[in-house]
């Protein structure tokens, strides 16, 4: 049903590319799966990832759009899967994106020989089955060994698939997804960078079928975000990245190596080599500290200040920057507060299926707490929709006779 369902021109608005991995049926593994059910609990028979695309590649060449397609399965999920995508753009062009339908369960490219999992053991006179090393049993096929049948042939596994990988069920999955996207991406040109809830503000859905009101509030947080997004990530990604470089330096340079090398009253060519490559090593530290205490105006003395000292100075100044993002972040909540209280009294009052009392007590104080940003949001949003769907309910009854004036 799904894989019709992403694949039906009538039930998509804009259905861009649709393709499958190889000539096979969904049913062969709905009907695999249901003779290997082992609980009430029915199998899965697929799963589903959708994945966000830069609208942009919907203008690419269609041979193009399905080799990026093609690539980003097989990174996420190997050659020995089936699967199946389609590519997708709503009515107004903003969200284009993939559907990818695939197994947890491998194809088994060639007939496997099957082996005895265990030593078997048989009483030499009835040729029943025995316990090892009984009285009168013998080992006639070891742990390993290929099974044969009574004629001498090879027995081969008969299963058109694989068990299940248990990977697909996991978290630690999924964020590796991401960044298998954004690799694949990035090799066909496309820069994207992954969100973070630590150093991004999360953007609001402008769904269909939302309130003019939801629009106009959701227009206003995202471009706010955006900057401020912006302009975090160009004040902290280089910091971090000189961070990053010098404490990869301190790595490398082994102190005590090189105290001992240096003690050693007989130096052989071996011992002088790896002395002089650790010396290098230290005088490109010093250069890459000093640098930085330069760039940074750290108040430290460029001479005789230890690289830990040259990190942790510029660990304060990534926690710095942090708290300003912070601060911004709950300017922005503060800000949006308003309209937030606006949308919250117009909805109340324009409820079709409930009357609430008026609230007497002052509104609650906008606050800063962690996860309250995008808590508060999501409730909106959730908000919103049900009043939506409670506004269509009451149409459909009075188009049905239900409700009169």
């Amino acid at each position: 049903g799904r894989s019709n369902y992403i694949a039906n021109e009538k039930k998509q608005e804009y259905l861009i590319d649709h393709e499958k991995s190889r000539g096979f049926d969904w049913k062969t593994y709905s009907h695999y799966e249901k003779n290997h059910q082992k609980s009430a609990n029915k199998n899965n028979e697929a799963r589903e990832l959708v994945i966000a695309l830069p609208n942009d590649m919907a203008d690419l060449p269609g041979e193009k759009r399905r080799e990026i397609a093609n690539e980003l399965a097989t990174e996420l999920l190997g050659t020995e899967r089936d699967y199946e995508y389609a590519l997708h753009f709503n009515s107004t062009h903003t969200n284009f994106h993939m559907h990818l339908l695939f197994s947890e369960r491998e194809i088994h490219s060639e007939a496997q020989i099957k082996r005895y999992k265990r030593d078997m053991w048989y009483d030499k006179e009835t040729n029943k089955m025995a316990k090892a090393n009984a009285p009168g049993a013998e080992c006639r096929f070891k742990k390993g060994e290929p099974m044969k049948d009574k004629q001498g042939n090879f027995r081969f596994d008969s299963e058109p698939f694989t068990v299940k990988d248990p990977k697909f069920k996991s978290k630690a999955w999924l964020k590796d997804a991401q960044s298998q996207i954004q690799a694949v991406l990035k090799r066909h040109g496309y820069h994207l960078d992954l969100f973070n809830p630590e150093t991004d503000i999360k953007q609001r859905k402008q769904y269909k079928g939302a309130s003019t009101e939801y629009l106009s509030y959701a227009s206003i947080w995202n471009r706010n975000a955006k900057k401020i997004n912006h302009d975090h990530q160009q004040q902290l990604a280089p910091l971090v990245a000189d961070r990053d470089r010098l404490a990869g330096k301190l790595q490398q340079f082994d102190q005590e190596r090189r105290t001992y090398l240096n003690k050693k009253w007989l130096k052989t060519p071996a011992v002088k080599k790896e002395l002089t490559a650790l010396t290098e090593q230290r005088d490109d530290l010093v250069q890459e500290q000093t640098a930085l205490i330069t760039t940074y105006s750290l108040p430290l003395d460029p001479k005789g200040t230890h690289p830990k000292q040259v990190l942790a100075a510029l660990n304060e100044l990534i926690n710095q920057l942090v708290a300003q993002f912070q601060a911004m972040k709950t300017s922005l909540i503060r800000q949006i507060g308003t309209i937030e209280r606006a949308m919250a009294f117009k909805q109340d009052r324009d409820h079709p299926l409930k009357q609430k009392k008026p609230d007497k007590s002052s509104p609650e104080p906008i606050t800063g707490s962690k996860n309250s940003l995008n808590r508060r949001l999501d409730d909106l949003e959730y908000k919103e929709r049900e009043i939506q769907r409670d506004k269509n309910k009451v149409a459909h009854r009075r188009n049905m006779g239900g409700l009169g004036r």
